[in-house]
Formats: structure tokens, C-alpha cells, sequence
């Protein structure tokens, strides 16, 4: 793709002038910056067998402390924003954390979020409603939505959804890849659907106005959400399987009904879901978005990266925490993220023009260059799509 200057400084202008949003960011936690100190903990404890979730809670808790003794930590962390030019993102606070301590990791890693919100304050803040993001953008703040990328904290007491609609939740992804008590992920190699409880708590999650997710359901799953579902969905960060087979990615059938109904669609940048080898560069991340938009219509599309990690967590084989692969930590536990070696998941890949969340302005110019969207359709997928979606089903 050979842009010239002149190009390149257009393309610059907007994507800093448009509202920016990163519908399935990577973790703000413990992606942008990582401290050596930060490093050497989660050495220490992947030694002592703790799982990738619970490593990640830890590392949540110590940046706030890396912040609070080190102010370049916190200048390298609005650095990170800055370079990128994302405005808004939705950000998750748990995965694949046990069932046994899912609601306790959950709590942890949204107290983590407030505080880093109170340290960086008055320049970032929660958002909670559409006007907030409107707000934010027009005063060039930042801003965080919280998501729940599981429903296993809500364990059996629907009480919970309440619960963390109050602590600043407004997004809650169904399952990840496995099987929980509201429905089977899509790497269960069986798809129960929606179970009982499962329908009760997307009631619940519509009258709070809470997004429901199902970026990571098994396709009958996300089949009985929208039967269910009274309000319109979101598949934040996914790919086409047509394009690309993957465990991950979804199918023409499932983003047309999602779409049919009012939903949202975000495609993601992670390598393994876009690229069929371990070397690809953004033309693979445009044949995603150009089908997607085939699909679904481009008023229904946007960004959701679910990639970027800013810094370079330890290599050795001690430290799970890394590529968080599947199979058994130790001979007597159990992986709850469900990958395994055939989802080909690893820090090997090669992604030219995007391998770390500050490369997001790349993105900008494949929506203007590559796939020669005017600057009304390239808006949209930037940002204002999610944001007409968030405001139809959140307020």
C-alpha cells in the first residue's frame, strides 16, 4: 500500500479528529505497560502454580502501586492512549477465571479499574451512558466502559446482575469458550444452547440496559440469545469464518442475524483468527472488515482489536501468564480459557502494521486507502456505529 505524505498527514488529521472507539480493547491493566517489577511478580507467582487469571488480578493491584512510586509509569500509560488515538474503550475485567473464584477476581480487577480511573482523573473516566462518551470526546478526555467478558461471577445468585450494574458494568460477554451455567462457549465440543437460568439472566440483562455479548458463544447459544433478547446484540470482537475458518471466527449466517436485528459487529486483530500462517501483514484485517461489511451492512460495523499488548511479558516457559494456552497448568488442574494448540495462539505471529495497541492509527488508513471507504463510512466503523448502538441499548 503506497501512500504518500500528504496522505498520510490527511489520514493522521482524521483519525485524531474522529471519535475513536475500541470496541474490545486489550486489557488496560496489563497491556499497555508493564514494569520490570511487574514482570519479576508474575515470574514468582506462575511458579507458585497461580492461574493466568489470578496473575492478571495481581498485576492489575501492582500497577496502581507502579504508578502511584513512579510517575513515568503513568505518563508511559496516557503515552500509550495518546500514540494510539482511541478515545473509548471496552474494556474487559474477566475471562477464564475458575468458577470457585470468578466473582472474587471479577470484583478485584473492577476495584483495579476505579483506581486506576481515580489516579488518572480528571482525563480519563468511567462511562456509563452515550451522553458520557459525547461528553468525553467534546472535552478530549478518555473514556473506560467496564465489561464482564463471562457470566461465571454472576455463579448462581441473579441478585449479581444488579450488583455490577452498580460498580460501573454496562457489557457482559455470556460465556467465554467453555461451558457455564448461562450457556456453552464456542470451543465446547458440544452447544447445549441457552439453559434456563441463562434465559433469566439475559432478561435481567435487558431491563438493565446492560449489553449482552456473545462474541464467544457456541452458535446455538448465541442463536437463542437473539430469540430471547428484546433488545439487539453485540458481537464486540470476531471474525468471519467464511473468510478465514477458525474455532473463533462466526459464520456468514449468524453476523446477518445479529446485524438483522439492530446488533453490532466489531472485527478484532488478533493474528491467529485473520492469518492463516505466522506471517501476515493488514490486508488480512481488510478482507475481514470488507466481508463483514458485505454482510451486515457498514452502519453495523466497527473495530474491536482484543490485541496489542504494548510491551513484552517474560518469555520463558515459567510464566503462563504470556500466551495463556490451554491444557492443564499442573498434572492435577485445569485450563478454563479452552484453547489448545490447534487455535495456534502464540507470540510468534508477525502482524505488519499492527502488532501493539499503539498502531491503531494503521487501521485508519486501511478504512481510507486500502479499502477506499469516504470518510462518512470510515467514521462510522471508528466509532460513532458503536456509539449509535450503545446509546439505543444502554441510554
Amino acid at each position: 500500500m503506497n501512500v504518500n505524505p500528504e496522505q498520510n498527514a490527511n489520514v493522521s488529521s482524521f483519525h485524531r479528529r474522529e471519535l475513536v472507539i475500541d470496541a474490545q480493547s486489550p486489557q488496560i491493566n496489563t497491556a499497555l505497560v508493564v514494569t520490570p517489577r511487574m514482570k519479576e511478580e508474575a515470574r514468582r507467582l506462575s511458579r507458585l502454580g497461580k492461574s493466568p487469571q489470578a496473575i492478571q488480578v495481581a498485576m492489575s493491584r501492582l500497577l496502581l502501586d507502579e504508578m502511584r512510586q513512579d510517575p513515568s509509569v503513568m505518563d508511559a500509560f496516557r503515552t500509550a492512549w495518546e500514540v494510539a488515538g482511541v478515545d473509548i474503550v471496552n474494556n474487559s475485567h474477566l475471562d477464564d477465571a475458575p468458577p470457585a473464584t470468578a466473582f472474587s477476581e471479577a470484583v478485584e480487577m473492577i476495584a483495579a479499574t476505579h483506581g486506576l480511573l481515580d489516579l488518572l482523573k480528571p482525563d480519563f473516566e468511567m462511562v456509563t451512558s452515550g451522553t458520557d462518551i459525547r461528553r468525553l470526546k467534546a472535552a478530549g478526555k478518555r473514556g473506560i466502559i467496564l465489561n464482564l467478558e463471562n457470566t461465571t461471577p454472576l455463579g448462581d445468585d441473579l441478585n449479581r446482575v444488579g450488583f455490577f450494574y452498580n460498580l460501573g458494568i454496562r457489557a457482559v460477554q455470556l460465556t467465554y469458550n467453555l461451558r457455564n451455567l448461562v450457556g456453552d462457549g464456542c470451543l465446547e465440543p458440544a452447544d447445549g444452547g441457552l439453559s434456563l437460568f441463562g434465559r433469566e439472566v439475559v432478561r435481567l440483562l435487558n431491563d438493565a440496559r446492560i449489553i449482552i455479548d456473545v462474541s464467544h458463544c457456541g452458535a446455538q447459544t448465541t442463536a437463542d440469545v437473539l430469540a430471547k433478547s428484546s433488545e439487539p446484540v453485540a458481537m464486540s470482537h470476531v471474525a468471519c469464518d467464511r473468510v478465514l475458518p477458525h474455532a473463533r471466527a462466526r459464520s456468514d449466517d449468524e453476523i446477518r442475524r445479529v446485524a438483522a436485528d439492530g446488533g453490532f459487529i466489531g472485527v478484532l486483530l488478533v493474528p491467529a483468527f485473520l492469518q492463516p500462517t505466522n506471517t501476515g501483514d493488514l490486508s488480512a484485517f481488510a478482507r475481514q472488515i470488507e466481508h463483514t461489511i458485505e454482510l451486515a451492512g457498514i452502519e453495523q460495523v466497527g473495530i474491536g482489536t482484543d490485541y496489542g499488548r504494548c510491551d513484552v511479558w517474560p518469555s520463558d516457559p515459567s510464566v503462563r501468564y504470556a500466551g495463556q494456552m490451554g491444557g492443564a497448568l499442573t498434572e492435577h488442574s485445569f485450563s478454563w480459557s479452552g484453547w489448545r494448540a490447534e487455535h495456534r495462539l502464540s507470540e510468534t505471529f508477525e502482524q505488519r502494521g499492527y502488532a501493539r495497541w499503539t498502531d491503531w492509527p494503521n487501521l485508519t488508513t486501511v478504512l481510507l486507502r486500502e479499502l477506499g471507504l469516504s470518510e462518512t463510512e470510515a467514521r462510522g466503523i471508528l466509532g460513532t456505529n458503536f456509539l449509535r448502538f450503545f446509546e439505543r441499548v444502554v441510554g
